[in-house]
């Protein structure tokens, strides 16, 4: 089977990221960097004075988001709290209680801004890319919260992506035709 889209692309800037824990899904915008390390496990097996083979494993993912510009509700989804709104006008009042407990798991998606094709290949530009982490937990010992005089409120933070009951740990998607995060 040819080729129809183009795979040796250029991916630049972030567009969307978002959350989904259920059939919620929460906007996380403003995001400056998302990097996903690998995390495996090795072995060398030796015999013979000697090494005689190696191998490797991929394990899970190392996920970090930076500058992320989050709302309260945001804020609450990625770490399994609730916020709500109380009062009437004009004293309304919109409160985010972070408690005690366990963090939620949930698929992280997001979606670059722009794909640029490589010089001399053929095939057709994808219309966008995604990135898909079936199963992902924040590790709330990451999360950072910060306010600087003159900026904007910015969130940090990192957590874990572990295979899915396929797995898969983590997937690139390029769609033919743009395709929003379901």
């Amino acid at each position: 089977m040819a080729d129809v889209l183009q795979h040796e692309v250029v991916l630049i800037g972030l567009k969307d990221l978002e959350f989904k824990v259920g059939s919620t899904l929460t906007k996380i915008r403003g995001i400056m960097e998302l990097s996903i390390d690998m995390q495996g496990k090795d072995q060398l097996f030796e015999g013979d004075d000697g090494v005689i083979s190696y191998a490797a494993q991929k394990t899970h993912a190392k996920v970090s988001v930076k500058q992320a510009v989050m709302s309260l509700i945001s804020k609450a989804a990625l770490m399994g709290d609730t916020a709500v709104e109380s009062g009437t006008t004009p004293n309304v009042v919109y409160t985010l209680e972070v408690k005690e407990g366990m963090v939620p798991t949930g698929i992280l998606t997001g979606q670059v801004r722009y794909v640029k094709g490589i010089t001399g290949i053929t095939g057709t530009l994808p219309a966008d890319a995604h990135f898909v982490l079936p199963v992902f937990t924040v590790d709330p010992s990451s999360v950072k919260d910060g306010v600087k005089l003159g900026e904007k409120n910015t969130v940090e933070f990192a957590g874990t992506a572990i295979p899915d009951s396929n797995g898969v740990i983590y997937k690139i998607l390029f769609h033919e035709t743009a395709t929003p995060i379901t």
